[in-house]
């Protein structure tokens, strides 16, 4: 579940990018968030994997709370949910392999893990055959099932 309780986040001295929120979303449901250009919906996202803390409220996430969690906690948060950003965050002049383990390396697992969990992860989209092409070659289809 997902859910925020009173959220307001200010930037800087910005007050109200977004102003006391109440939302609550459950397990299977379908919710799009729609709005212009500045109107919140980037900072929403950022508030459930938790890239961004709110100014005042609370957001929990499943059994995360913004208000009490460690960078720790929130690096096993992120394990669990997902998001693809608008230009995919890959790294054009790296194959796509490399740019699917960087995490994994950056987290500091073993060679060998991160060789065999690359394959599996590439299989399950799909991609496995463009493991060893440059980022740059794929599609935007490709590009974002490699971002997933």
């Amino acid at each position: 579940m997902i859910q925020f309780r009173n959220v307001t986040v200010n930037y800087g001295y910005v007050p109200g990018a977004l102003s006391d929120i109440n939302l609550q979303l459950h397990r299977g449901d379908f919710t799009m968030i729609l709005g212009p250009t500045g109107s919140g919906k980037s900072t929403l996202l950022r508030l459930i994997y938790m890239d961004i803390l709110p100014s005042s409220g609370v957001v929990t996430v499943d059994k995360w709370s913004s208000f009490r969690i460690s960078p720790r906690q929130i690096r096993i948060l992120r394990r669990n949910v997902g998001v693809v950003f608008q230009d995919f965050k890959l790294i054009e002049n790296m194959r796509v392999s490399d740019n699917v383990s960087l995490p994994l390396v950056i987290e500091g697992y073993r060679y060998s893990y991160i060789k065999r969990l690359v394959r599996v992860l590439l299989d399950e989209v799909n991609l496995l055959h463009c493991a060893d092409q440059p980022a740059s070659t794929l599609s935007l289809g490709e590009k974002q099932r490699v971002a997933i």
